[in-house]
């Protein structure tokens, strides 16, 4: 594996003709997965989150991660404040297994009892609509938790298809609803994934008013932020990475409370031509810029053949 993919496989001699199961799991959202090297009869279950290899020789095998997604994106629902569990057990944005056709989210593993909590912030009143699937060799739900409250909790035992699902909140103000992905087995394959979320209640692009962006109140709330009702305080405070304001976290796709969390961006040469992505990538919801110069003591501007260093900037937009 590589970049954004992830492996506690250890490379051992196996007997010629058996078939080498290797896990995985993503550590970052992704359009698409690409594999690469000696491929031939190598299977890739995207779902089983496995790749099997024959042992027929010894060979290379690489699993890649193409463009970065976010949960917003990959939920068709970019006014809603979102936020998951780190590690293994976060839930991602991906561009393989949808309702749509086109990004989803699938929740992390969560096996021998453990949970994977996807956690989105709306204001209320109104009704939360979305459509979700489950993947489970064993028995495996999803609970709905809105405001900590039971009463708004379902689950099923059995793998279903993609299915219409929503939930009523009620209330003036910030709601937080939380879906968990449950799994009592140890079938790290089992996940539940969900796509093009609804909210039919109050904007949840209210806005404070004097950070030079907008922020919208739930995406601060999603983060525990500005819960005392001082939004434009939430948004000018400076960020756990001891870097950026939070106001600045929003604009770049970050996560505020994250003291790791940065805004970065990776060049890779595409048929000989450089290639600038940024980590992450809020696709069409952000404009991205990139600036070039040949010497470190030029000034920046367009890029061109000439160009040896180059940054990116990032802002809302117009």
């Amino acid at each position: 594996p590589s970049g954004a993919v992830d492996s506690d496989f250890a490379g051992a001699w196996a007997k010629e003709g058996e078939t080498v199961v290797v896990p995985w799991r993503l550590l970052a959202g992704c359009d698409s997965l690409v594999l690469g090297g000696d491929t031939d009869g190598v299977v890739l279950d995207e779902a089983a989150r496995a790749l099997s290899i024959p042992a027929d020789r010894p060979r290379t095998v690489t699993l890649r991660t193409n463009k970065a997604i976010s949960l917003a994106d990959a939920l068709d629902a970019p006014g809603i404040g979102w936020s998951t569990d780190d590690g293994p057990a976060a839930w991602l944005g991906q561009g393989t297994e949808t309702s749509d056709g086109e990004h989803a989210v699938t929740s992390g593993v969560a096996a021998g009892g453990a949970g994977s909590v996807l956690t989105a912030t709306v204001e209320g009143p109104g009704t939360l609509s979305w459509k979700w699937k489950l993947v489970a060799g064993g028995v495996s739900g999803v609970d709905v938790i809105v405001d900590n409250a039971s009463e708004a909790e379902f689950w099923i035992e059995d793998p279903c298809d993609w299915t219409d699902a929503s939930v009523e909140i009620n209330g003036d103000g910030p709601h937080v609803v939380q879906f968990l992905f449950w799994n009592s087995g140890d079938a790290t394959g089992d996940h539940a994934a969900m796509d093009q979320v609804s909210w039919s209640g109050s904007s949840t692009k209210e806005s404070t008013q004097a950070t030079p962006v907008e922020v919208p109140f739930s995406w601060l709330s999603g983060y525990g932020l500005g819960t005392d009702g001082n939004w434009d305080g939430a948004a000018f405070a400076l960020a756990e990475n001891g870097v950026d304001d939070v106001w600045q976290c929003y604009v770049s796709g970050i996560d505020p409370t994250d003291p790791e969390a940065r805004f970065l961006a990776e060049i890779e040469l595409v048929q000989g031509d450089p290639n600038i992505r940024p980590l992450p990538d809020l696709g069409i919801n952000r404009v991205y810029v990139v600036e070039g110069k040949e010497n470190l003591g030029d000034g920046w501007g367009p890029t061109n053949a000439a160009s040896r260093f180059f940054r990116v900037k990032v802002k809302l937009p117009e």
